[in-house]
């Protein structure tokens, strides 16, 4: 569903509840499949997660994924990951936000993400 290639060739993409990544440089060299669960699993957070997108900032050289957990107001989050450079086996900065930060009977579904060279978007629709 999503994909984002550095200037080095490395790829990120991910689909549905998966992120994988490829060094294209080296032919489509596989460097590794996780679940988004997996790739959460430092916040701690249970439920489900999807609907992930992700962009390469080439400001920072870096990747930036966007996808959500839960699917009612009660427990909607928004995940947001910063990875610290363009490979994306070293370290990623991980963020839970709120999803339904008006505390009202809406919740966050259908991310979308840009970057230019001093900020982030993140465009959220929300379901009520």
């Amino acid at each position: 569903n999503t994909m984002a290639i550095a200037n080095s060739g490395i790829l990120v993409s991910a689909i549905n509840t998966n992120i994988r990544a490829y060094n294209t440089s080296v032919g489509t060299n596989f460097i590794f499949n996780k679940t988004l669960a997996s790739f959460a699993q430092p916040l701690g957070i249970s439920g489900s997660k999807y609907d992930p997108k992700i962009v390469y900032d080439p400001y920072a050289n870096r990747f930036i994924i966007v996808f959500l957990n839960g699917t009612v107001p009660s427990n909607s989050k928004i995940i947001v990951g910063f990875s610290t450079d363009d490979d994306p086996n070293n370290t990623w900065n991980l963020y839970s936000l709120p999803g339904n930060p008006y505390n009202d009977t809406s919740w966050s579904d259908y991310p979308a993400i840009e970057v230019n060279e001093h900020d982030f978007y993140n465009h959220e629709f929300t379901l009520a």
